[in-house]
């Protein structure tokens, strides 16, 4: 079996061959166990705005003080996936990055569940390699997903997630609240960013576990840019 360090980073049969693998982003990495998530420290901080990636060059210089976001469809940044290095630069003009969110859908077979799980915590690593601020995306989907969509975070601190798409339906919003109450006993976070829409129960699931709860509702036909709802 192939050592991750001991990959090849160039191919001379391929001369457009890239680091698919980002073996050398990781050969530092210290990992998780046991589904060897690469570890690395989250920011603890409450984003003032939420820009998504695919808008960051469009952005003027008063809103770099806002994280980006990933909470997007994932053609919408696999290019970040696959060269990260092109984007390392601009991110780090903004106040920092909110893990990437590559999709973990209730439907889809466990390996490509586990396998965007991955995509999500590597650049993550990469970000945070990089002294951009971090803060953890914890995504969940069915039963199968509690196993380790927690693995290798720390408990405490700030954590978020994405509701896009979770609420309106029934069955769609049991299961994201059940897989939020899951999260929220396992890491027991300090607050919780949630970029969408809340029900009354995820309310009520954050004030038992005693959850701050700060919710990024986007403005699709105004701005791209997305500041927090005061519930009053």
């Amino acid at each position: 079996m192939k050592k991750i360090s001991s990959l090849p980073l160039k191919s001379g049969i391929y001369p457009a061959y890239t680091d698919v693998f980002k073996a050398s982003e990781l050969r530092d990495a210290q990992f998780s166990v046991p589904y060897n998530f690469p570890l690395f420290d989250k920011a603890n901080v409450i984003p003032k705005k939420l820009i998504p990636f695919d808008k960051i060059l469009k952005a003027k210089e008063e809103d770099y003080d806002a994280f980006v976001h990933f909470f997007l469809p994932d053609v919408c940044f696999e290019r970040f996936w696959k060269y990260p290095e092109k984007y390392i630069s601009q991110l780090k003009k903004f106040g920092g990055c909110i893990v990437p969110d590559f999709s973990l859908c209730y439907d889809f077979p466990y390996p490509l569940q586990l396998y965007n799980c991955y995509r999500n915590r590597v650049l993550g690593y990469i970000l945070a390699s990089n002294q951009i601020p971090v803060i953890m995306n914890v995504s969940f989907a069915d039963q199968r997903s509690y196993d380790y969509c927690c693995n290798g975070i720390a408990s405490g601190g700030t954590i978020a997630t994405g509701s896009l798409g979770t609420i309106k339906n029934s069955g769609n919003r049991n299961t994201f609240t059940q897989g939020l109450e899951i999260v929220l006993k396992r890491l027991r976070p300090n607050d919780l960013i949630i970029y969408g829409t809340v029900s009354d129960e995820i309310k009520s699931i954050c004030d038992v576990f005693d959850v701050n709860l700060h919710v990024f509702t986007p403005k699709w036909n105004t701005s791209f840019i997305t500041t927090e709802v005061v519930y009053g």
